[in-house]
């Protein structure tokens, strides 16, 4: 039988990783997130309705400098607190229940469109 192996690692990420995250999730007025590290990831990624997620690369650390690691925070840590998760669950549930109707594939890229855009914008308020 086909086995399905993760190669997700549930440790945690470095302290000055993990300071920053803690700072920002406070900021942004969310409540406990799990962090996971996962190898051969490109860049940190953020999912989750009922149990919100960020999955950070096994060398983010080594790949950007601190300064692109707390924007890279932010904008991902944004999504969550705007429920962009729930949303964009949402919207694919319409374009699946639609998928004749060529406006609820608009509307669902727009929101995606608008997810990033707000998610740039909230990051450029955090401080630093």
């Amino acid at each position: 039988a086909w086995k399905c192996r993760t190669t997700a690692s549930t440790a945690a990420p470095d302290a000055e990783t993990q300071a920053h995250i803690d700072d920002l999730r406070t900021q942004l007025g969310l409540g406990p997130i799990r962090t996971r590290v996962w190898p051969g990831l490109q860049g940190p990624i953020v999912f989750g309705v009922l149990r919100p997620t960020l999955v950070i690369p096994a060398e983010f650390r080594s790949r950007f400098t601190a300064e692109q690691r707390r924007a890279v925070l932010a904008h991902e840590l944004s999504h969550l607190a705007a429920s962009d998760p729930a949303w964009l669950a949402i919207a694919q549930g319409i374009t699946a229940v639609l998928w004749w109707q060529p406006l609820a594939w608009w509307a669902a890229r727009e929101l995606r469109r608008a997810s990033e855009a707000a998610a740039d914008e909230a990051s450029t308020l955090i401080p630093g």
